[in-house]
């Protein structure tokens, strides 16, 4: 039993399908009555299965809850790990270096996971619900994306499965990285409603307009990897932001730990 608890946690556990769930809910949550509204529209002019999976990444309660369901997925886990004691016994076994590189990585793909998969399930759900994407032969289907988009070119490609990829590796990306941010402040401040709440206010700062009237610093929107104005500028910015803040989050939680490995 002993060796057992003291073994890293798996990546899927309670606290990832929560995550999942969350996200599931609110993408359905907005598309399921958008496609009941149209149901006398008829079938040509109802949105495509590609529409009604992008349709909610971009509004509502999905930007609300993309920063918390990413926390939530791992960051109590490591809260759990504190206050039970195993963090120590975990560290005397594998040592500071080990430990904080299984839990990095177990963060960053937990999280991802959560995100990335809750999306790729609801576009998965309604292709098999909705008609598939022909903006060539459907008018309703066309997307108006900027000539600049790198999305444009890809419309008329696997009924825009090529789009739906790179959304869903995109937010596996984003999610990954604010995970990762959950599981630095769980392991300086080992609360599990601060561990989810903290990162979730500080994502919306980062989002908010505050830091380019204050110092003047036009920081890259967290959804701009996956946003429907994507550009390759926009993709090499945000790609540099996101690794330099994972850099910051990954330093500060190796800190965290082996503070925590000397004083307890």
């Amino acid at each position: 039993m002993l060796r057992n608890r003291l073994n890293m946690p798996p990546l899927l556990g309670r606290w990832f399908w929560l995550a999942y769930a969350l996200m599931l809910f609110v993408l359905f949550g907005m598309t399921i009555p958008q496609w009941l509204v149209s149901a006398d529209w008829g079938a040509v002019h109802r949105s495509s299965a590609l529409q009604q999976a992008l349709m909610p990444v971009y509004f509502g309660g999905t930007m609300l809850l993309f920063p918390f369901s990413a926390c939530v997925s791992y960051a109590p886990r490591q809260v759990d790990d504190i206050k039970t004691g195993f963090i120590y016994w975990r560290l005397a076994r594998g040592g500071v270096g080990r430990y904080t590189r299984i839990h990095l990585l177990g963060a960053f793909l937990t999280s991802g996971l959560a995100i990335g998969l809750a999306f790729l399930t609801h576009a998965a759900l309604w292709s098999l619900i909705a008609m598939p994407s022909d903006p060539l032969l459907y008018s309703s289907h066309e997307i108006p994306y900027a000539v600049d988009c790198i999305y444009l070119p890809w419309l008329t490609v696997l009924n825009g499965w090529t789009i739906i990829g790179w959304a869903a590796a995109s937010m596996c990306i984003v999610g990954g990285v604010w995970g990762t941010i959950g599981l630095m402040v769980a392991q300086w401040i080992p609360d599990k409603l601060l561990s989810v709440s903290l990162p979730t206010f500080l994502y919306f700062l980062w989002n908010s307009r505050a830091w380019l009237q204050l110092f003047g610093l036009d920081l890259p929107h967290m959804s701009d990897l996956y946003n429907d104005a994507l550009t390759w500028p926009m993709v090499r910015r945000s790609l540099l932001s996101l690794a330099l803040l994972y850099a910051a989050a990954a330093i500060t939680y190796y800190f965290g730990v082996r503070r925590r490995a000397k004083h307890g």
